[in-house]
């Protein structure tokens, strides 16, 4: 086997085991952007790491040096993965290099929802189209997946095929 020996395999055995759950989905993103090409630099900043559970907005930025498809990967507070970028309102995700793109765009937005706790976001950058929605549920604009070991695995295989860039995982605080 080859590939980053940090992200969780499992093995589906002819009876169809349940999925199992993902104790620290962060660290799906974490051991993603380990194995990101360190020459492609992209950078996200947020603007406001604590947001007010039913009232804030989600609020940052992202920007690369390098043409490429810009994928944002998200995990919830409540342990939930997320594509949020491209979604169904907004499906146009080339960057151009030296550019620099603010989210949410005007025709959709991200509201904290809760629970009370810590969401993180990264942007991912590859050199040509990714399928991070394949086998997640789209219900709504953003495609999502419960972090088991299902979704962890098919996350893990679509990012790591090929070059790419990864920012680092941004946290942002969900109060009430």
């Amino acid at each position: 086997m080859v590939g980053n020996a940090s992200l969780p395999v499992s093995f589906v055995d002819s009876a169809g085991a349940a999925p199992t759950p993902v104790g620290n989905p962060r660290g799906t993103l974490e051991s993603i952007r380990a194995a990101a090409d360190p020459g492609i630099k992209l950078d996200l900043t947020v603007t406001r790491p604590q947001l007010t559970i039913g009232r804030d907005l989600l609020d940052f930025s992202v920007s690369s040096q390098r043409d490429g498809y810009l994928y944002l990967l998200h995990v919830a507070s409540d342990g939930k993965f997320y594509v949020l970028f491209p979604n169904k309102l907004d499906s146009n995700n080339y960057l151009k290099a030296g550019s620099t793109q603010r989210f949410p765009r005007p025709a959709w937005g991200i509201q904290a929802q809760g629970p009370a706790g810590t969401s993180y976001v990264m942007a991912y950058l590859s050199e040509t189209p990714k399928a991070f929605t394949k086998d997640l549920l789209v219900e709504g604009p953003f495609a999502s997946g419960i972090a088991n070991s299902d979704t962890t695995r098919t996350l893990g295989v679509v990012a790591l095929t090929g070059r790419f860039g990864a920012s680092a995982v941004a946290a942002i605080q969900e109060v009430k």
